[in-house]
C-alpha cells in the first residue's frame, strides 16, 4: 500500500484511543423527525446465491436475502431512494424473541458477508431469536455501495502530492454523476435505516448486536429510538463523543507502550528483546532520517515503496491489532526490521493491495469527516500530536501534515459537518452487555469505559487477552454475548474468561518455565511409538517428525529408536557427539535408567545425548542448541522428557481411543485424542476439547476424491497449498482455511472404502495455527483406523 495522504491514512486505521475523565451528561438531542414521512418502506426480494449466503443457512434457517427502500436524506432536502440489503435468518422457536441486527464495523464493512464468518455464534442466537444482517446504506451489497477502489488504484500512479485529491474527486463525482449525495451516508441516517427495516420485516422491537463502529451506530439507535430496543451487545465500543482522528496517534502509542510493557513483563521476552521500546522508536528516527526503499512483488508485477518513519509505524499497528497472536510475534519483528530484515514488512504491504469489493470506502469517508474531523479544530489535534513526542516526528512527516489540509480534502469530497450535538454522550437505559478485549488497540479499554459511564443499566466484561471484536477472537466472547442475547435478564456466567491464555512471545529459545504437554513420536523404519512430554510452546517439525524444538536453526531435541547391535552405550553416545570428550553419567528418571554425555561446555551451545536398552532396541535422546539457560534447559525440558518416556502401547495411553461412527455408512472410524475431550451431542463425529477451543470433525465422502479440489472448495481458492504427509501407511493431504472465528486445519486420506477428513478448528488467536493445527492433528493421523461395522 502506497502512503499517499495522512488523510488516506486515517480512513484504513482510524479508531483511536482515548481514556478521558467522564464529563457530567449533557441534554441528549431532540427527538429525530419520523423515518420515512410520507410512506412505507418497500420491500423487494433476491436470491440469496447472488449473495454468496451459505447454502446452510437457506436449507437449515429459511434464509430470506433482500432489499428495503428508503430515502437517501430525510430533512426533506431531496427526494431520492437507496436500497439497504438485508439477511434475514429465521429462529426455530415456535414464539422468537425480538431478532438480533448484526451491526457491522468499519465504517464500511459488510454485515451481511460478516455474519457469514459467525456462524458458531448464529447458530446458538438462532435458538431463540430470528438474526438480521445489515449492509449499511453505501456498502456491501446495498445500492449504491459507495466503493472507491477504481479512483484510488488509478490515482496510484500519480505524483504522491496529487492523489489524495484525484482519489476524492473522481469517486464523488462519479456518485454524483449517478444522482447520489455523498454527504448523507451518516450514522443518523443509518441508525434511521435500521428502524425502516425493522418496520418492514414487521419486528416493532429488536436487539443490537454492534462490533466496533457497529457499536457506534447502536449506540445512536438507542438515543433516537429508546422504545424499539429491547437490549443491546457492544463489542469493542466506540464513543459518540470520542473524535477519533485527534485520537489516532495516541491509540497508536497505547498499543506500542502495551506491547512494550507485555514484553518487559515477560522474563523470556524481556531478556531475549531488552529495551524494546528504545530501540523500536529508534528504528522510527532512522527511517525518518534516511527511508527505505522497499521491493514489493516478484518478477514484473514487483514494485518499489518508500518506507519512512509514519509508514513503518502503521505497518506495525497494523500488524498488533490482528490480536493476541500478533502481540506475541512483535517484538521479533521489530528486531528483525531493525537488523535489516524486510521479508515481513514486504509481505504486508503486497497484502494491502487487494481491496475488499464490498468495503464502503465512500461511506467511510463521509462519517469520519462529518462526525469527527469537521468537529474537531486544528488546536485539538496538534495538542494530541505533541503529548506523544516519539511519534510526532512520524506524524510529521507525512503528507498532508496539517489538519487544515484534512478539513480542505472532508470539503472536496462534499462531507457536511454533523449538527453539534450529534457528539454528545450518549445516555440510555437499554439493558446493554460491553464486551472489551485487554489485547484490543483498535477500539482500547478507556473507550469501553467511557461508553460504560453514561449507561446506567450496562454490564463491562473485560477479557484481558482477548483482541478486537471478542466474538471472533475467542469462543468466550461469543459464549458470553450468547448469554445475554438469549435472556439479557439473566445472571451471566463469565467464568470463561479465566481459562483464556497470554500471548506467549516468539522468542528464539526456550521459555524454560513453560508447561508441558503429551506428545507421540511416531515409529521410524519398524520400529514402536514413543511417547513424552514437551513444553508445549515447542512443536514437531512436520518434515522429520523425531525432532522437536522452538521451530528455530539449531535448537532441537531429538528422539531416535534403533536396534541394539551390542557395544557399550557410551561409545554410542560419543559416536553421536562427534566428540571424545566429556564422561558419561547414569541418570534415573522415574523408573528409567538412561546413560548420558554432555558435551563440554564451549561457551554458547548446549549439547546433552542420553541412550537405554529395551526390547533389543536402543532408544537415543539428544538436546542441542543455544539457549539463555542451559541449565534450566536441561531441568525442564531434558530429564521431564527421560522421565516420560514410554514406548508402544504404554505410549499410545497419553490419548484416549475414540470410534466414530458415520451415519448409512458401512464404515467405522477410530483415532486417538488427549484426554478430556468429549463428543458435541448434537454433532456426533465432532469431538471437542475442555476449553471450547477446538474440535475435530471426521466427514466420509466417495473414494477417489481429490485433494486439490476439496481444498479449493473449503478454501475458496483456485489454486490451494496441499502439503501431503505420510503418518505409518497412509498419506494424507494436509491445507488450511480460515474465517472470522479462527483457522481450521483439514487432513485428507483415502482407502478402498472411501475418503475421509479430519477438519480441526482453533478458534480464537493462535500463535502460528497451521503449526499448531498440525501439531493437534499428528497424534489423531497417527491412531486413525478403518474398519467396517
Amino acid at each position: 500500500m502506497r502512503m499517499r495522504s495522512a488523510f488516506l491514512f486515517m480512513l484504513l486505521w482510524l479508531l483511536a484511543l482515548a481514556e478521558p475523565a467522564h464529563a457530567q451528561t449533557p441534554p441528549q438531542p431532540s427527538a429525530p423527525p419520523s423515518t420515512t414521512p410520507g410512506r412505507a418502506p418497500r420491500v423487494a426480494g433476491v436470491d440469496c446465491a447472488l449473495w454468496e449466503i451459505p447454502q446452510a443457512y437457506d436449507e437449515t434457517y429459511d434464509a430470506e436475502c433482500g432489499y428495503v427502500r428508503v430515502p437517501e436524506r430525510r430533512d426533506g432536502a431531496a427526494q431520492q431512494t437507496i436500497q439497504i440489503a438485508y439477511l434475514r435468518l429465521r429462529s426455530a422457536a415456535p414464539a422468537p424473541a425480538p431478532p438480533v441486527i448484526f451491526l457491522a464495523g468499519g465504517p464500511g464493512d459488510s454485515g451481511i458477508n460478516g455474519l457469514g464468518s459467525s456462524a458458531g455464534l448464529v447458530d446458538a442466537l438462532l435458538a431463540a431469536r430470528d438474526v438480521i444482517a445489515l449492509d449499511q446504506r453505501g456498502t456491501g451489497h446495498s445500492i449504491p455501495s459507495l466503493n472507491c477502489t477504481d479512483w484510488i488504484d488509478a490515482a496510484a500512479e500519480l505524483p504522491l502530492e496529487e492523489t489524495s485529491a484525484a482519489e476524492l474527486t473522481g469517486c464523488r463525482d462519479y456518485w454524483q454523476g449517478q444522482g447520489y449525495d455523498v454527504a448523507a451516508y451518516t450514522t443518523a441516517e443509518n441508525a434511521a435505516d435500521a428502524i425502516d427495516v425493522a418496520d418492514a420485516l414487521g419486528y416493532p422491537q429488536v436487539l443490537l448486536l454492534g462490533e466496533s463502529y457497529g457499536t457506534k451506530l447502536a449506540q445512536v439507535i438507542m438515543r433516537r429510538y429508546p422504545d424499539r430496543v429491547v437490549a443491546a451487545v457492544l463489542d469493542g465500543a466506540v464513543p459518540v463523543a470520542l473524535n477519533q482522528e485527534v485520537e489516532q496517534l495516541p491509540k497508536m502509542a497505547y498499543a506500542f507502550e502495551r506491547a512494550f510493557a507485555l514484553c518487559a513483563a515477560d522474563q523470556a521476552c524481556a531478556a531475549y528483546y531488552p529495551n524494546l521500546g528504545e530501540r523500536f522508536y529508534a528504528l522510527i528516527a532512522r527511517l525518518d532520517a534516511e527511508p527505505l526503499v522497499l521491493t514489493v512483488g516478484e518478477g514484473g508485477e514487483s514494485r518499489e515503496e518508500t518506507v519512512r518513519g509514519i509508514d513503518l509505524v502503521t505497518a506495525l499497528f497494523i500488524h498488533l491489532i490482528q490480536g493476541s497472536y500478533a502481540v506475541a510475534e512483535f517484538p521479533y519483528r521489530v528486531v528483525q526490521l531493525e537488523k535489516g530484515d524486510t521479508a515481513y514488512l514486504a509481505q504486508l504491504y503486497a497484502e494491502w493491495d487487494w481491496v475488499d469489493p464490498l468495503w464502503g470506502t465512500g461511506m467511510n469517508i463521509t462519517v469520519h469527516c462529518s462526525e469527527e474531523i469537521m468537529l474537531a479544530s486544528e488546536a485539538e489535534f496538534n495538542a494530541a500530536l505533541a503529548a506523544y513526542p516519539n511519534l510526532e516526528a512520524a506524524q510529521r512527516s507525512a503528507s498532508p501534515t496539517e489538519y487544515t489540509d484534512l478539513l480542505a480534502e472532508c470539503t472536496l469530497w462534499g462531507a457536511q459537518p454533523a449538527p453539534p450535538d450529534y457528539a454528545q454522550p450518549i445516555t440510555s437505559a437499554v439493558p446493554s452487555l460491553i464486551l472489551q478485549g485487554g489485547l484490543d488497540f483498535q477500539t482500547p479499554i478507556g473507550w469501553a469505559t467511557q461508553v460504560q459511564a453514561t449507561l446506567p443499566n450496562s454490564k463491562l466484561v473485560y477479557l484481558p487477552t482477548s483482541g478486537h471484536i471478542t466474538t471472533y477472537a475467542t469462543v468466550c466472547g461469543a459464549q458470553i454475548a450468547t448469554q445475554f442475547i438469549v435472556n439479557p435478564a439473566a445472571p451471566l456466567d463469565t467464568s470463561c474468561v479465566d481459562t483464556l491464555a497470554a500471548p506467549r512471545f516468539y522468542v528464539p529459545q526456550l521459555m524454560v518455565d513453560a508447561p508441558t504437554k503429551p506428545v507421540l513420536i511416531p515409529a521410524q523404519e519398524g520400529g514402536e511409538i514413543i511417547g513424552t512430554v514437551l513444553p508445549v510452546n515447542w512443536r514437531q517439525r512436520p518434515a522429520d517428525p523425531v525432532f522437536f524444538g522452538p521451530l528455530q536453526a539449531g535448537q532441537i531435541i531429538a528422539f531416535f529408536a534403533g536396534e541394539d547391535i551390542g557395544g557399550p552405550l557410551s561409545a554410542l553416545l560419543h559416536l553421536l557427539a562427534e566428540s571424545e570428550a566429556g564422561e558419561v553419567e547414569q541418570w534415573t528418571t522415574g523408573d528409567l535408567t538412561w546413560e548420558v554425555l554432555t558435551v563440554p561446555d564451549t561457551g554458547t551451545r548446549l549439547q546433552v545425548f542420553a541412550a537405554r536398552r529395551h526390547n533389543q532396541s536402543i532408544y537415543t535422546v539428544a538436546l542441542d542448541g543455544i539457549f539463555v539457560d542451559p541449565q534450566g534447559v536441561v531441568e525442564t525440558v531434558f530429564k521431564p522428557a527421560l522421565a516420560a518416556h514410554r514406548v508402544g502401547d504404554k505410549a499410545l495411553a497419553y490419548f484416549q481411543a475414540v470410534r466414530f461412527e458415520p451415519p448409512d455408512e458401512e464404515v467405522v472410524l477410530h483415532t486417538r485424542l488427549l484426554p478430556g475431550w468429549q463428543p458435541l451431542s448434537d454433532a456426533p463425529l465432532t469431538y471437542i476439547d475442555p476449553t471450547g477451543f477446538v474440535d475435530v470433525t471426521v466427514s466420509v465422502m466417495a473414494r477417489g476424491v481429490i485433494a486439490a479440489k476439496v481444498a479449493g472448495e473449503i478454501t475458496g481458492e483456485e489454486e490451494p497449498l496441499v502439503e501431503r504427509v505420510i503418518v505409518g501407511e497412509r498419506t494424507w493431504a494436509i491445507f488450511v482455511s480460515y474465517d472470522a472465528r479462527g483457522a481450521y486445519i483439514h487432513a485428507l486420506t483415502q482407502d478402498r472404502r472411501g475418503s475421509y477428513l479430519l477438519t480441526l478448528g482453533l478458534y480464537g488467536a493462535y500463535y502460528d495455527p497451521w503449526i499448531e493445527g498440525v501439531d493437534r492433528l499428528y497424534p489423531m493421523m497417527v491412531g486413525f483406523d478403518v474398519a467396517r461395522r
